[in-house]
């Protein structure tokens, strides 16, 4: 995030994916980034001392077929992302998952797949940690947004509320609303989506929570598949030619000890005879 700031591409919202919301909140100016490092930590060193052994698994359905689906295991599954209208996550003991396996496997119209995460975040079974964690997060310094931010937890812009120790309780325990963030920041009028990752899994997502008559600009950062370097140029270029705007100067500034970048005289066109 902090690259691409210093290359002049500033962001207009910011939104995370469960954990992820923690980089959001860190970019948005909520809190420091120290302190983010710190609740992040201590979010998973909890979650992995305190909380018993879960399953998540993921499903072709949107969120109301999926509380069908879970409604015999209730006290045992919760919902715990909403991705798109018609992707959802569930997580629980994996005990009530796998019998929800096993009552799929002969409904061909709904994909399922078991996720390769022993943990079950954004359910009941986190509650053993949320007394530790909330002296965590009292021990955090919050701050307002600087930067519009979009909430994981109501699905829409939010404000005071995410600088407080309360919300990012909720944040832990309630369902990730992605899908009813995305079409939120449609609905204000946001069609140009950058992702800050190793992947572009987000992008994805966005673009099944948006009318499919709106085309878009999707921008990865990385790609597994592709140099690092390469792929930030691509999306620069491509934020460029599509009207963002680029502080060239500070993009051709040599970083750290790199040797200092020069342009490059290319040929002249063929039907141009002067410079």
């Amino acid at each position: 995030a902090e690259l691409w700031k210093s290359w002049g591409v500033f962001p207009d919202v910011v939104m995370g994916h469960s954990a992820g919301e923690y980089a959001a909140a860190c970019v948005a100016g909520v809190f420091g980034l120290e302190d983010g490092l710190k609740f992040i930590a201590s979010r998973g060193r909890l979650m992995q001392t305190r909380c018993e052994r879960g399953a998540m698994l993921a499903l072709s359905v949107g969120e109301e077929k999926a509380l069908e689906i879970i409604a015999p295991f209730a006290k045992e599954v919760s919902i715990a992302t909403i991705n798109s209208p018609e992707s959802v996550v569930v997580s629980g003991r994996p005990e009530a998952i796998a019998s929800i396996e096993a009552g799929l496997a002969g409904q061909e119209e709904i994909d399922f797949k078991l996720l390769p995460i022993p943990l079950a975040a954004h359910s009941a079974m986190v509650e053993p940690m949320l007394p530790e964690f909330e002296e965590v997060a009292k021990s955090i310094t919050y701050a307002r947004p600087v930067i519009p931010l979009c909430s994981n937890v109501t699905g829409r812009i939010v404000s005071d509320e995410i600088a407080t120790p309360e919300y990012w309780l909720r944040h832990l325990r309630q369902p990730v609303r992605f899908a009813a963030g995305a079409a939120a920041l449609h609905e204000e009028g946001f069609e140009a989506f950058l992702e800050v990752g190793p992947k572009p899994a987000l992008l994805g997502m966005t673009r099944q929570c948006l009318p499919d008559d709106v085309a878009g600009v999707w921008l990865p950062s990385l790609r597994q598949d592709q140099e690092d370097w390469r792929q930030l140029l691509q999306s620069l270029g491509e934020w460029y030619t599509r009207g963002g705007t680029v502080d060239w100067q500070a993009f051709h500034e040599a970083a750290d000890d790199s040797p200092p970048r020069r342009k490059v005289h290319l040929p002249t066109y063929p039907f141009q005879r002067q410079r």
